[in-house]
This record gives structure tokens, C-alpha cells and sequence, in this order.
């Protein structure tokens, strides 16, 4: 059961936080899924643990691996300062994920980290034509750039889970 979660506040308002989640348990469905809001790891003092409501929870459930967006608004935060987010996903089961936390500083705009889960396909032949290569994960942004070989390639932005880039 792991989760992933990123956090930014958004650029000038610092009564907001964008947040980007999701959760992959390869033995069991997830059932629950939560959120707070902290001005420490693991803290709820400014939202405390709240669980996703059906609509944005469903679309979780739905597709494990991509990831899902949410943006709290009126949290009265004060800019520059650091907030941290922290997310957790159950399984049927009824076991709890360890808990993510991403750290965001209020008012201000934060790239997150990537992070690559599948490649695709998994294996192409020598001196055939261009390549469309599908890259799987977390955190991608418009900008991202797919760099094969140390060289940028063509890149198209499909999701903050899911990009595709041309390798000739």
C-alpha cells in the first residue's frame, strides 16, 4: 500500500494549496483515502484529517496509479511560511498506508519531484522507425521533458501521470 502526494501553494494566494495524490496497492483495493493539513509532518491543526468525498474518492479508486488533484481554498495561511500536506490510503483490508507528507510553502508555486513507475513498450527493435515511448508516474508537469541519452526529445504532456516523447 503506497501512497504519493505533492503539494504547492499557488503563486500570490496564500489561502490555497494545490494537491496532487495517489495510491497503488498491487494486493488488495484501496477503500479510503484521506488528507490534512499541518504546519508540521503529520499534523491536521489547520485541516484535520478529512476523508475525500465520494466523487474525488470514486475517481481514486477507479485508477489506482494516476494521480487525482484536489485545491483547498480560505485556510488563512500566512505567505512564505511552510505548511505540509499529509495523505493515507486503507485497503480493504482495513490496513492503513504509511503516511506521505509533501511540504509547501504558502503563496508560492513548487515543481514536484517526478517519479516514474512503467516504461513503455518494453523493448523496440535497432533501426527501426521513431519510437513512441510512454512514460507512467507521478508528477509531471507541461514542462516536463523526456531526456533519452543525456539529449531532450520530443515531448507531448498527457497527464501529471502520463507523458509520451518520440525516439528516433
Amino acid at each position: 500500500l503506497t501512497p504519493y502526494v505533492f503539494a504547492s501553494g499557488l503563486s500570490g494566494d496564500a489561502t490555497k494549496v494545490a494537491i496532487q495524490y495517489a495510491v497503488n496497492d498491487a494486493e488488495s483495493a484501496v477503500d479510503r483515502v484521506r488528507y490534512a493539513i499541518g504546519s508540521s509532518p503529520e499534523s491536521g491543526d489547520i485541516v484535520s484529517w478529512t476523508e475525500l468525498e465520494e466523487g474525488a474518492r470514486a475517481q481514486t479508486l477507479a485508477s489506482l496509479t494516476a494521480v487525482s488533484e484536489l485545491q483547498r481554498s480560505g485556510l488563512g495561511l500566512t505567505a512564505g511560511r511552510t505548511y505540509y500536506v499529509s495523505f493515507q490510503a486503507r485497503n480493504t483490508g482495513g490496513l492503513w498506508s504509511p503516511i506521505a507528507v509533501s511540504a509547501f510553502i504558502a503563496g508560492q508555486v513548487t515543481n514536484p519531484r517526478p517519479y516514474i513507475s512503467a516504461l513503455g513498450p518494453s523493448q523496440g527493435r535497432v533501426g527501426a522507425s521513431d519510437l513512441e515511448l510512454t512514460i507512467h508516474g507521478y508528477g509531471f508537469m507541461p514542462e516536463s521533458v523526456v531526456l533519452w541519452n543525456g539529449q531532450p526529445r520530443e515531448t507531448t504532456y498527457v497527464s501529471a501521470s502520463e507523458l509520451r516523447a518520440t525516439i528516433p
